[in-house]
């Protein structure tokens, strides 16, 4: 399962979401988690931006939870320039989709903006409250 920037920054600020976050997780207990780098990198930046220092205790938090550092290659490089072009996502947004267009996993989200591509797959609150995952 992809993990996208969201369901990170959601769960280190304690945001309402905390709760469907957990569930969802519970859920595909069995689920590798991954994250893209670039990804990880945009978590810090907003954790910053949020409170200085913050982000000093990401890579132990991830590790916590067992999330896996992608690395981007040309072939996800290109799927995210593809993304780009086609959706309404932005920058962090394409490689999370890029990693989960390429593995054909789950996008655990809380990002509206992925309800709106091609992914087969996209776990979203909004789409748990319509009774099933965001399907295409």
């Amino acid at each position: 399962m992809i993990v996208d920037t969201s369901v990170v920054v959601a769960l280190a600020a304690g945001e309402a979401s905390t709760g469907w976050i957990r569930k969802t997780l519970d859920e595909h207990a069995s689920a590798a988690l991954r994250m893209s780098w670039v990804n990880i990198a945009e978590c810090g930046m907003v954790l910053e931006r949020a409170v200085s220092g913050s982000s000093e205790a990401l890579e132990s938090a991830l590790a916590a939870i067992g999330i896996e550092a992608l690395e981007a290659d040309y072939s996800i490089l290109r799927l995210a320039i593809d993304a780009r072009a086609r959706y309404p996502l932005n920058f962090g947004d394409c490689f999370a989709y890029a990693h989960a267009r390429a593995r054909n996993e789950p996008l655990l989200t809380l990002d509206r903006d992925f309800l709106a591509t091609d992914l087969v797959d996209v776990l979203h609150p909004r789409a748990r409250s319509r009774g099933a995952r965001a399907t295409r």
